[in-house]
């Protein structure tokens, strides 16, 4: 496939995101303590640090050109992976963003939201969330745009996560799949934060053993959940996500534990996170 064809394809797929999972809300965008100046950018990698990827940095040229288009988000009240060029704020420029992009638009609200926390938005929604790790993933373009609506706020911002990603580094890229939570990582909210292991975008997908797929907390109990893994609802990555069916509890160590055939090899991969803040015996992953 011609690298035009395949970007353009992710791109529909992006759009299948929106339909099939919606914009991130304002409920989900409390996560993270903000910090460096209300930095996007900080934040993306405070994330990519934590699941153990290598961090990005900020393109001035994409940058410049979602700093436009979430303008244009904020100016019309529309959430928009296009730009129509009859609107106000419409840019050729912006409009090379939108196609690229995971958006936010906070409709008119008494709070003005952090850029940041549009991060932390992202995050809370596994599809999304994907694409902000992607481990190729090497440069962004990150727009943020608040404008007050009388006594509320308008808030939008754009990410593109496609212009600098590098699909034929994926073949070398040696710690597949990712994953997130990542092994050892404490401090995760206790809510019911979805569990995602993904491999590369443009590989097959993994067969899954549901009966051997499983969270545990720390007593060895059960968590029950429910398992997601058909790529089709979940933007084309190849992934398994697990989502807790009631809050995870606060304080307590859990086990994710993953077994399925990839590439015609059976994989078992199994590590520990936390909602507490004592740190996890580091262990090897199983399957790797």
């Amino acid at each position: 496939m011609k690298k035009i064809d395949f970007i353009l394809l992710i791109l529909a797929l992006i759009g299948t995101i929106v339909l099939a999972l919606g914009y991130p809300t304002l409920a989900s965008a409390q996560l993270h303590p903000q910090e460096e100046d209300n930095n996007g950018l900080w934040t993306i990698n405070t994330y990519r640090e934590q699941a153990g990827v290598a961090p990005v940095v900020g393109d001035p040229i994409l940058t410049s050109q979602c700093a436009l288009h979430a303008a244009y988000m904020v100016e019309n009240r529309e959430a928009s992976l296009t730009e129509d060029e009859a609107k106000n704020a419409y840019s050729a420029d912006g409009s090379l963003c939108a196609g690229n992009a995971l958006i936010y638009l906070l409709p008119p609200n008494p709070q003005s939201i952090q850029a940041g926390q549009t991060v932390d938005a992202w995050m809370n929604s596994p599809t999304h969330r994907m694409w902000l790790l992607y481990p190729t993933l090497a440069a962004v373009g990150y727009g943020y745009q608040t404008s007050q609506a009388g006594e509320k706020w308008v808030t939008g911002a754009a990410l593109d996560v496609l212009s600098g990603i590098d699909f034929h580094a994926d073949s070398i890229y040696p710690n597949w799949p990712a994953r997130y939570p990542a092994s050892g990582q404490i401090g995760l909210p206790a809510e019911k934060l979805p569990i995602s292991i993904w491999w590369p975008y443009a590989g097959p997908t993994p067969a899954i053993n549901l009966n051997l797929t499983t969270l545990t907390s720390q007593t060895g109990a059960k968590v029950a959940v429910t398992i997601e893994h058909d790529p089709a609802t979940y933007g084309g990555h190849k992934h398994i996500t697990l989502i807790p069916n009631q809050p995870l509890a606060y304080d307590i160590i859990y086990t994710v534990h993953v077994e399925g055939v990839y590439m015609n090899d059976a994989f078992s991969y199994e590590w520990k996170f936390s909602t507490g803040t004592t740190p996890i015996p580091m262990e090897t992953p199983e399957g790797e």
